[in-house]
Parts: C-alpha cells; structure tokens; sequence
C-alpha cells in the first residue's frame, strides 16, 4: 500500500487514536443536583418559573432586555428560521460540514437548504463558495462555528 493512502480504522487501518475522543465533557456539582431535585419534587417540570428565572438571569449577563431558552440546539435553529420567516420556495445556505439539525430546521418549515463547501483550513463556511450559491430564492445563510 502506498503512503498517499491508508485504511481508516473503521475499514481496519490502524486507529490514529489510543482512547476514543469524547463527544464532550460537563461538570456536574451537588448544588446541580440539589436544584434538579427541587424542580422534579415541585410542580412544574417544564415552562415553570425556573425557566423564566434562567431566562431572566441569561438575559442580564448578556445585557440583553430578553432571552429565550430551548430544549436544544435543534429546537433553537427552528425557532429562529421560523422567526425570520424562511418557508416554502426559501433557500438558505450553509455547511456542509454540520450536524443534521442545520439543514432540518430548513426542511421543518419547508424550505431549501443549499449546501456550500467548507474552507479546508477552518473546516467552516468558504464564504465564496457559499456566495457562489446565492439564488434570488436566497433568504439566509445559516453558519455554524
């Protein structure tokens, strides 16, 4: 076999780590676990005063007048495509290097995601790419960091 190319470890090459790289990492204290609690044994679990206090506080280190929370990242891409009004017939541009939820917070309101190459240094959006596929049916670019 030639040095140009080899197995990935998938296909039985050799693994180019020893220990698998994890996804993430949290930390976790007993002042979290204590406040988890406190909501479960109160009665609210979801939408309760907890979130708007979270939001509240949120919104004060960022010095904004507002903040909304959601679930999840997914939740959040939808809410703000549907916020900006992007449906049917719309375009978006973005990565084609992303998680999944990227392109399907497009396809929940029934738009178009257009997929652009990444630059091959910072892995992101090539930005002359992503402007090379600007339609009048464009009505956002969705980046990701």
């Amino acid at each position: 076999m030639s040095d140009e190319f080899q197995l990935s470890a998938v296909d039985g090459g050799v693994p180019v780590r020893e220990q698998l790289l994890p996804y993430g990492r949290r930390t976790v204290v007993e002042e979290d676990i204590a406040a988890v609690v406190k909501v479960l044994r109160s009665d609210w679990i979801t939408t309760g005063p907890k979130v708007e206090e979270f939001e509240g506080a949120l919104a004060d280190i960022v010095g904004a007048a507002h903040a909304v929370c959601f679930s999840s990242g997914t939740a959040a891409l939808h809410a703000a495509v549907f916020a900006a009004e992007i449906g049917a017939g719309d375009e978006a541009a973005t990565s084609s290097l992303t998680f999944c939820a990227t392109a399907n917070c497009l396809l929940y309101e029934h738009a178009t995601p257009v997929f652009a190459d990444v630059d091959t240094d910072t892995l992101t959006l090539d930005p002359e790419h992503a402007a090379s596929r600007i339609t009048p049916r464009t009505k956002a670019a969705l980046l990701v960091d």
